[in-house]
């Protein structure tokens, strides 16, 4: 294992993590979409009010709109007309992406780090969309949700530890990271993504999501979308979908209720998807 010298108050820095009081938390925006979007029945009049009201988003939204993802053949020049084409699922998808997009890639001391967080998140968001509808897991809007803000607990260490928490994660093999992290702070990026999730109002099983996205058949809760943001997680680190694809010693996922029922066709079609997906959503200015 990876040995630190980082030396943390760890007193103070679960104490930090409970009260979240200076922690930037996601924009207002993103926050009342995320409540929008768990609901089963989403009012698109809601929605779209809360796009229309931040100009910058509604732009990416309609730039995306119109990108050969959808390959609608005639122009769609408001929000009100995308959700009409689009349907308000992939709007609503849309726009949380983007909000989420300046509460990783704001400015600060570990821009370039949080950019690169936010790629793979969005890989991971669009992946576990994908999972979820193809394995009738319930709640699906919910896998969405959980995959875009698995490794949020990453950016509040960030925001708090600053770059000594970018050396860290940066230093460390991807595979021992949440044992470093457990050995040095007493907690992990898992433990803290859980946290916020809780202060922030989410639903029981998207806060259990990201709070377990390093879940292996060895868990002793292996809910189903759980393993469907674990197997994201996974495919998009191992498949180079927001980052580059990295090596692993072993199988995290043996045994992953989602991906061993999968025929590996349609997994590999599922895969290629999210990765059309992600290029031009990571791609809109």
């Amino acid at each position: 294992m990876t040995k630190m010298t980082l030396k943390v108050d760890r007193e103070k820095l679960a104490a930090d993590i409970r009260e979240l009081k200076s922690v930037e938390p996601l924009p207002t925006s993103a926050l009342r979409l995320v409540n929008i979007c768990q609901e089963a029945d989403v009012h698109s009049n809601e929605v779209i009010t809360i796009i229309q009201s931040e100009p910058a988003i509604a732009a990416r939204v309609l730039a995306v709109a119109n990108s050969p993802l959808y390959g609608y053949s005639r122009r769609i020049s408001t929000i009100s007309h995308a959700v009409v084409i689009l349907g308000i699922r992939n709007i609503s998808q849309l726009a949380l992406s983007f909000a989420a997009r300046s509460a990783f890639c704001g400015s600060g001391q570990s821009n370039e780090f949080c950019t690169k967080l936010y790629k793979h998140s969005l890989g991971c968001g669009l992946m576990a969309s994908h999972l979820a509808e193809a394995c009738d897991v319930d709640e699906p809007n919910h896998a969405y949700l959980a995959g875009l803000l698995h490794d949020i607990g990453k950016l509040v260490l960030v925001q708090l530890l600053k770059d000594d928490y970018v050396h860290l994660v940066t230093s460390t093999p991807q595979e021992q990271l949440v044992d470093v992290e457990n050995e040095i702070f007493g907690l992990n990026h898992q433990n803290v993504g859980e946290r916020c999730a809780e202060k922030w109002g989410f639903p029981l099983d998207i806060r259990k999501a990201i709070g377990n996205h390093h879940l292996t058949d060895k868990s002793p809760d292996c809910g189903s979308l759980m393993s469907v943001v674990a197997a994201s997680n996974f495919l998009c680190k191992s498949r180079g979908i927001g980052c580059l694809p990295e090596q692993y010693t072993m199988d995290p996922l043996q045994g992953n209720g989602v991906l061993s029922s999968m025929n590996p066709d349609e997994l590999e079609l599922l895969i290629s998807a999210a990765r059309v997906e992600y290029q031009i959503l990571a791609s809109a200015r």
